[in-house]
């Protein structure tokens, strides 16, 4: 996925993209694995809710629909 190359480029880890954008540890393996949150049936899956993908863009300085297109991949 393409969150795992630019976090891999910049050569950040899972704590500082955390650092830097104010979205958790446990998010963003989320986002870049596509593995949900939390395993709770009450709760469904996700892969980070359109903030976390906004701060996460704004980190990089690119627009949120650069990150969000690359899912479509």
């Amino acid at each position: 996925m393409r969150l795992g190359r630019l976090r891999a480029d910049r050569g950040w880890t899972y704590d500082q993209l955390a650092e830097i954008s104010g979205v958790s540890r446990a998010t963003l393996i989320a986002m870049e694995t596509a593995t949900p949150r939390s395993r709770r049936p009450d709760r469904p899956a996700s892969r980070g809710s359109l903030e976390s993908w906004w701060k996460v863009a704004h980190a990089f300085g690119l627009p949120v629909a650069d990150l969000l297109s690359a899912l479509d991949d």
